[in-house]
């Protein structure tokens, strides 16, 4: 059977929908707040669920800032452990969303920093990772003045080849 439908009775499926989704949302909503209640009272099933629903949104906020697999991960974990220490304290009637991605920014901003501080700290002790005694320069001019050498030598006749070159063997000897 198909009914004629007109203006109005889009209207009503659309009031409908709209007053579903309210009441799917509020649903969400109760169901946060139990177990955010149940989390504070100890149980880690309801922590564990927590943490699982939250998880990806949290992962998406830190790869955004970080863009480091390995980095938004650690901030992913140090957000969940932050958030489970203050837990307590946190109020269950507030949405949690907005309160773990508030931790995982700071969590990031942490990282950021840590990032800079061994970046500069690595210019500190540049001087202690580098080879006084190598003279890159000096041995550039050394590796050409004796590709030179060789070449001079190749150029002279036989007799006075052999000469020098016994000459050098005697003298790389000694050294």
């Amino acid at each position: 059977m198909t009914r004629n439908r007109g203006p109005d009775s889009q209207n009503l499926i659309y009031s409908i929908r709209v007053e579903r989704h309210t009441f799917d949302r509020q649903r969400v909503s109760g169901w946060e707040e139990h177990l955010v209640r149940r989390a504070q009272e100890g149980q880690t099933v309801a922590l564990d669920l927590l943490i699982e629903m939250y998880r990806p949104a949290v992962m998406s906020l830190a790869m955004r800032l970080l863009r480091d697999s390995d980095d938004a991960q650690d901030a992913v974990q140090d957000t969940f452990l932050k958030a489970c220490r203050a837990l307590k304290s946190f109020d269950p009637s507030r949405p949690l969303l907005p309160w773990l991605l508030r931790i995982c920014n700071n969590c990031c901003i942490d990282i950021v920093r840590a990032r800079k501080q061994s970046a500069d700290s690595l210019g500190e002790f540049e001087h202690q990772v580098a080879d006084d005694r190598v003279d890159i320069e000096g041995d550039l001019a050394d590796a050409v003045d004796a590709d030179l050498l060789r070449a001079a030598i190749r150029g002279l006749p036989h007799r006075y080849r052999q000469i020098l070159t016994m000459r050098l063997d005697s003298i790389m000897e000694v050294i």
